[in-house]
């Protein structure tokens, strides 16, 4: 008695596998034009491709030579995907959801541009086309309004997403994202009932990682920068028609260069779980040499202060729980020159900014380890005033001597240096009286009631 007819398995295997290779070889080529019509009219995009394998039988796809552009000007390229693997998993498309298990690129050029009312080009990739057509369009000054740098617009990005506000709203999506909702639909000739859950998204990518990525940094103001050799990984991201994306976790590294010139290299990770009732958000930061000029536009309005050469390097670890923070860094800064801001009043206890600055520049290197709690939206720091007084103290009597000189100059310059100078009338000062007067406030200034240097 035969337990397995081999005859009739071979035939089978043979006729999947033709199947497999004419869907994969021949049909979806062909059929290309018409995935990528159908992709860019539900996603609102604007894509291009040079060739679309699909293979049936392990539900994944092969693409070559995607071109993303950007959905309000195509003449905009933003990615260039030299090539991908897609694989689908089959238990989603049962549920009427695309979900992508994995996506693996190499090979890919991305433009991040920066844009003047504080997005990022990217941003626009992941809305439908109802997102962008309800989003409130802003006029030509309104845009410059909301003009910071980049640090600025990331930190906004971290609020909006971890403040206390937020874990609230997810909270009560989190409560009705595990019922199941039924929707009925009627027919010409009937009704059509849809069982869903509103947690689960219509398009998901569970995994995305790309390999040896160029990525072109472009500010609003035209500056440019390059990430070398980057590794870029994405986790979770959800996308629904009518809704702003979501995305679990985040990560990159490469190295930074500016006009063929190496100005450092960086490590950034990125995680957002919710559990229950409690949302936790870690990100990891690791920089070496960054070249501080080549990077102004990161940090230039977030800080008093401006620097005109110099490098840094940065180990920063944080936790966002329920929107509490909590923040552990440490900074080293090497062969740097720190100028204050042009118009800006700030001081440290009664030392004043350039004071500050000065004697920062004299201690090479400059190392600086703080921590930062209590909120997204008030931040406190610890041991950073501590720290950088402990640093500079010893320099600030040389400063302290020096701008003393230069005041007794001016004073000088100002009252008449002459031992002939005349006797001030009956019950005034003489013009050498005044000049020592005013030199001592100014040393006052800098002594605390114990006569010593802040």
């Amino acid at each position: 008695m035969k337990i397995f007819n081999i005859k009739g398995i071979i035939t089978l295997a043979v006729i999947l596998l033709v199947f497999h290779l004419a869907v994969g070889m021949i049909l979806s080529p062909l059929l290309s034009s018409a995935i990528v019509e159908n992709l860019n009219k539900y996603a609102g995009t604007r894509i291009s491709v040079g060739r679309v394998n699909v293979w049936p039988l392990t539900l994944s796809c092969s693409i070559r030579e995607l071109k993303v552009f950007n959905p309000d000007n195509e003449k905009e390229r933003i990615a260039l995907i030299r090539a991908a693997s897609i694989r689908v998993s089959p238990i989603a498309l049962l549920s009427r959801r695309l979900v992508i298990s994995t996506l693996s690129v190499s090979g890919a050029e991305i433009t991040l541009k920066g844009e003047p009312d504080g997005s990022f080009n990217i941003q626009d990739l992941a809305k439908s086309p109802e997102v962008r057509k309800e989003e409130p369009k802003t006029s030509f000054f309104d845009r410059f309004k909301g003009k910071k740098d980049w640090f600025g617009r990331v930190w906004n990005m971290l609020k909006r997403t971890s403040s206390k506000e937020a874990v609230e709203e997810k909270k009560k999506k989190a409560k009705t994202s595990k019922k199941i909702v039924r929707d009925v639909v009627e027919l010409p000739r009937g009704r059509k009932v849809i069982f869903s859950r509103p947690g689960e998204h219509v398009f998901q990518i569970k995994k995305m990682k790309i390999n040896d990525a160029l990525v072109n940094v472009v500010t609003d103001s035209g500056e440019t920068l390059e990430v070398q050799k980057a590794d870029i990984y994405l986790k979770g991201l959800g996308l629904d028609p009518g809704k702003e994306p979501t995305f679990d976790g985040l990560g990159i590294k490469g190295t930074l260069t500016k006009e063929d010139n190496v100005v450092g290299s960086f490590d950034f990770d990125y995680a957002q779980s919710f559990r229950g009732d409690t949302q936790k958000t870690t990100c990891s930061f690791r920089a070496d040499n960054i070249d501080l000029t080549a990077v102004k536009f990161i940090y230039s309005d977030s800080l008093p202060v401006d620097f005109t050469k110099g490098d840094i390097s940065i180990r920063s670890n944080t936790s966002i729980v329920n929107g509490g923070l909590d923040s552990k860094n440490n900074i080293v800064l090497e062969n740097q020159n720190v100028v204050p801001k042009r118009g800006e009043k700030a001081a440290l206890g009664l030392i004043p900014l350039p004071m500050i600055c000065e004697a920062l520049n004299q201690v090479d290197p400059t190392k600086l380890k703080f921590h930062i709690t209590g909120t997204m939206e008030k931040p406190e720091f610890t041991n950073f005033q501590e720290t950088l007084m402990t640093l500079i103290k010893p320099y600030i009597t040389n400063v302290k001597g020096q701008l003393q000189k230069k005041a007794e100059s001016a004073l000088s310059g100002l009252l008449g240096k002459d031992e002939g100078t005349e006797p001030a009338a009956e019950g005034g000062e003489k013009g050498d009286d005044i000049k020592t007067k005013a030199v001592e406030s100014i040393k006052s200034f800098f002594n605390d009631s114990n006569g010593e240097s802040q």
